[in-house]
Order: C-alpha cells, then structure tokens, then sequence
C-alpha cells in the first residue's frame, strides 16, 4: 500500500544499518581478540588526558629493549590520570602497533547498536507481515461491510517530525442494531478531501463473520473512491 512505502523505506534502512555495524563490530572485535594473542603486555605511564566535550584522549608512553614508544589509547575510566600506570599490549614485531587491554571491547557498542536497529527492522517487517497474512484472509473469506466515516484521528506514531492518522469509521447493524466502530492501520499520506463539505463515500471494511474486532479497514479502496470522487469533480468543472 502506498501509504506505507515510506515506513517500509525507513525500516529497511534499519536493517542495513543495523547489518553493517553488526558486521564491523564483530570483524573489529575479532581483530582485536587475534591482536591480543600474539600480543605482549606491559606497563605504560599516562602523558596526558585531552577532554573533548564528553570525550577523552588518553596518551601514552612504554618502552621496550629501551626505546620509548608513544601513542594515544582508545579508552578511558575514572581511575586514570597523568602520571598513573596502564597496560597496555604491543605487536612483537612493531611496539608502535599497541592496544589498551579493553580497546576492542569497545567494539561490542557497534555489535550492540547493530543488533537493536536490526531488531526493530526485522520487528517491523514481522508484525506487518502477520497484519497483512490476517487482512488478506479477511479479504478473502471474510464479511465486507460498508462502513460511515467518522473522522482523521491523530495516531501516536510519529517520523520526520510527522503524525500518522487513523482512519475511524462506524458500522450499524440494522439486523441487531449494534454499532461498531474500527480504527485502521497507521496512515501517512491522504488524499484531499473535505470531511465537512465534500460527500464522502462509505468505508469498505472486512471483518470475520463471527468476530468483528477482527477486522481489516480497506484504506486503499477507500481512497481510490475519494480520488475518484475528486477526478469526476475536476472534469465537470473544466466541461461544464
């Protein structure tokens, strides 16, 4: 449907997102693992702290066979400053290749991170994948009903700064003289239509013949009649 394009876009993007930061905390972490193994570990004194707004910079200064090797670590905790001892490891065949011991443990965030855009991606896909099997079993055996339009109501889900709407229209059945109302799926765009003064056709609704709560708002076809309704109202006025 056309009105969840946009949803469908900014999900998927989640879960590509997601992907590509599983995929390079996972291959940083190893890396850092493997560096660690060949690894030799030793004592570094602090040089310096640099704060950044709420960064900070820690510098480093080791020697090996004597010579002084000086770099810039990738982590930082309250216990540290100028002066004080941290280990740090180093490659055996170039002490500049060095590490602090918890540096590629900072790449589990990226691991983390991923896996939460990637699960409310997939979370997304999956909840309308079950929304839309339930509604095109509706449509396909259950009970279409033409229902009032009531009203455009505010939806609680916003993006980019806007709100969904849901679509609210009511159903009387002249057998029972019970009244139900429904609520449809999140919309996002709508077509121009004037609720207060523009005819508005009825609503077609699928339900289930023996539970109305179970029950499929046909948006589209509603719309379609809506822009319909308006090309027929353009066309007699350029004719007439």
């Amino acid at each position: 449907m056309s009105n969840s394009n946009g949803m469908n876009f900014m999900f998927l993007i989640f879960i590509l997102f997601g992907t590509l930061f599983m995929i390079i905390g996972v291959r940083e972490y190893r890396a850092g693992v493997n560096f660690q193994r060949v690894a030799i570990e030793t004592t570094a004194v602090i040089t310096d702290i640099v704060v950044r707004d709420d960064s900070r910079r820690v510098y480093v200064m080791f020697e090996v066979d004597g010579q002084e090797y000086r770099g810039r670590i990738n982590s930082w905790h309250a216990g540290m400053a100028v002066g004080r001892e941290t280990t740090v490891f180093y490659h055996p065949g170039n002490p500049q290749n060095f590490l602090a011991g918890s540096d590629h443990t900072g790449n589990l965030f990226f691991v983390l991170i991923g896996g939460i855009f990637f699960s409310i991606g997939v979370g997304y896909f999956y909840k309308r994948f079950r929304r839309n099997s339930s509604a095109n079993t509706l449509v396909a055996s259950g009970k279409r009903i033409m229902a009032t339009f009531i009203e455009m109501r505010p939806g609680n889900t916003t993006m980019n700064d806007r709100r969904c709407c849901n679509l609210i229209c009511e159903y009387r059945d002249e057998t029972t003289g019970n009244a139900y109302l429904f609520k449809s799926e999140d919309i996002w765009a709508l077509p121009s239509f004037d609720s207060q003064h523009q005819q508005i056709p009825l609503v077609p609704v699928y339900v289930d013949h023996y539970d109305y709560s179970k029950h499929y708002v046909a948006v589209d076809e509603f719309f379609n009649a809506i822009e319909a309704q308006n090309y027929m109202a353009d066309y007699s006025q350029r004719v007439g």
